[in-house]
């Protein structure tokens, strides 16, 4: 009896010990937060234990790489990328004592999508907006041979055919060569109450030889956009969707890189009026340079479109699959 009486004691004295020590095998990593310059950093370190990613420095850079996904970002600057598609920050990675840190509202507004996409909003996609740029007496960019208001109607009606076919409803902000402000554009798709907005256009540059794609998504409030130095910090109707629109921008850019090989330029935040007043996850796509002749003869080719249109149709199912899956209201 004093035998079982024994073992009993000792199983018991087992199960207290496990308990009192399982908060600290089961306690799940904690984000290491720091203040500098009056904002908000995480540790790229504590980032990586978090989600199982590895970070290393060479060559200038800094990776964070997990089994099926890579960062890579460059030190004291906005520049990075996912997965080998460039994307720019909205505040330089920071060094401190050996440590790198991205700001909280990249983690909040660009990593977390791209890591757990659970963490967007939730919503489902079935009415699709497009807005092709320009029209009427604004041209838009002009290359040689064509202008741009005609290029983003050709490259919209074929978004539009995919899209149909994939089971969307599609409503385009115009159907022919007319004139449209850029506030009666995004009203239009506020009022008939879109789930995703596409406003697409055609670049120029004074430099000739820029080309290649990059899409733009709302800026964050507290943060300047990327074609401009001054920080704005409003929230404006587009930021209440700042991971979706992110999300959104990235799938954009990938699939149209993909399907046309064409330079990536990035993923980048804008605070465009057709984004900033949209009340639903808004891009703006470039799809090329009208400046660069050899880009301009590349782009009027429906060859070439069609490989964009068929980007932006594949990007919008697989966001619209993603959006269905994530768990924030």
């Amino acid at each position: 009896m004093k035998f079982f009486e024994h073992i009993t004691v000792k199983i018991f004295a087992v199960f207290i010990l496990a308990l009192w020590l399982m908060p600290v095998f089961s306690a799940p990593p904690k984000l290491r937060t720091a203040t500098f310059f009056k904002r908000q950093y995480i540790s790229l370190y504590s980032i990586a234990n978090m989600y199982r990613f590895r970070v290393t420095a060479r060559g200038g850079r800094v990776y964070m790489t997990g089994r099926y996904h890579s960062f890579s970002f460059t030190p004291e600057k906005m520049a990075a990328s996912f997965n080998g598609v460039q994307i720019t920050l909205c505040h330089s990675l920071y060094q401190k004592n050996g440590v790198y840190y991205v700001s909280k509202m990249d983690y909040d507004t660009m990593l977390m999508p791209l890591i757990n996409r659970h963490k967007m909003r939730k919503h489902y996609v079935k009415t699709v907006f497009l807005d092709p740029g320009h029209g009427g007496r604004d041209v838009g960019a002009e290359g040689r041979y064509y202008y741009e208001k005609s290029l983003t109607l050709r490259l919209a009606s074929k978004v539009r055919s995919l899209l149909v076919k994939n089971g969307f409803r599609v409503i385009m902000s115009r159907r022919s060569d007319a004139f449209i402000s850029l506030k009666d554009r995004v009203a239009a798709a506020n009022k008939y109450k879109a789930d995703i907005m596409v406003s697409i256009h055609f670049n120029s540059a004074a430099n000739k030889k820029v080309y290649g794609l990059e899409t733009y998504c709302m800026t964050p409030a507290g943060a300047s956009s990327s074609n401009a130095s001054k920080i704005d910090y409003k929230k404006y109707p587009g930021n209440n969707f700042d991971r979706n629109n992110f999300a959104l921008a990235y799938l954009m850019q990938r699939a149209m890189l993909s399907y046309s090989k064409a330079l990536d330029r990035g993923v980048k935040h804008a605070r465009f009026l057709v984004i900033k007043e949209a009340k639903m996850p808004a891009v703006l796509v470039e799809c090329g340079f009208l400046s660069n002749p050899t880009s301009e003869k590349i782009i009027g080719n429906d060859r070439y479109l069609n490989q964009i249109a068929k980007g932006i149709a594949h990007s919008i199912v697989n966001y619209r699959r993603v959006a269905s899956e994530a768990s924030l209201k």
